[in-house]
């Protein structure tokens, strides 16, 4: 509630940088919702602060008043619906709406810390739109929900906290992000889907799932062993 109050105070308003707050408040709320009624309403919280920083990182943080404040004021409500499968497809819909389809990736985009958010991202949005039609095909909420967690939620921290964020604030630095780096949000993604989809299949969709997360998480750590601290006199 403390950092609730924070942000209505001071972290708010017109001022492009501070307006992807919106959604992170929105997110603190819905996490209050969400154990209130405890359980699934959980996933909310970090796609409400994916959506803040994303509109960040692609430069795009001018309010889209209509859309923005529609989704923020929902996110709540659609945290205490969150059982529904119409919720589902609304929250996806929404948060796909919200962050848009970007025009491009500059050249910000090629460094070996950030040339996989292209690909991370666009991926990220694929999955909020199988999500949706999944969810309107009668897909069991709680498999919907872990695609969005899997597929959303962790492709885009792969390219985006795990690769530049974490090692910003850690003053580190690595010598390479995965062997090109963009197989790392493809087999989450990837992994998401089978997981989603093992009911065609059984356990072994989600024996394949667990093992290209694996194989994920094994280069994320290669990666970070192959790095070292910098030093900040």
């Amino acid at each position: 509630m403390y950092y609730i109050l924070l942000l209505i105070k001071g972290g708010l308003g017109r001022i492009p940088l501070y307006w992807p707050n919106t959604f992170f408040l929105s997110g603190l709320v819905s996490f209050a919702v969400a154990v209130y009624t405890g359980g699934l309403g959980l996933v909310t919280f970090p796609i409400a602060s994916i959506v803040s920083l994303v509109r960040r990182v692609e430069g795009r943080q001018r309010p889209w008043y209509a859309i923005d404040l529609v989704y923020a004021v929902a996110l709540p409500i659609m945290t205490y619906f969150i059982r529904n499968f119409i919720t589902v497809a609304l929250l996806s819909l929404l948060t796909f709406v919200v962050i848009g389809v970007p025009r491009g990736f500059g050249p910000g985009f090629k460094t070996i810390y950030s040339r996989a958010y292209p690909v991370g991202s666009s991926l990220a949005r694929v999955t909020l739109v199988i999500a949706v039609i999944l969810s309107l095909i009668g897909v069991s909420v709680l498999d919907v929900l872990h695609l969005l967690f899997i597929g959303f939620i962790a492709v885009i921290m792969s390219v985006l906290c795990i690769p530049m964020l974490i090692p910003g604030i850690l003053w580190f630095s690595m010598r390479f992000y995965g062997v090109v780096g963009y197989e790392i949000p493809t087999l989450l993604f990837i992994s998401a889907l089978l997981r989603a989809l093992y009911f065609l299949a059984g356990h072994v969709l989600v024996a394949a799932s667990l093992l290209l997360v694996f194989i994920a998480y094994l280069e994320v750590a290669i990666s970070y062993l192959s790095g070292r601290r910098v030093q900040v006199l």
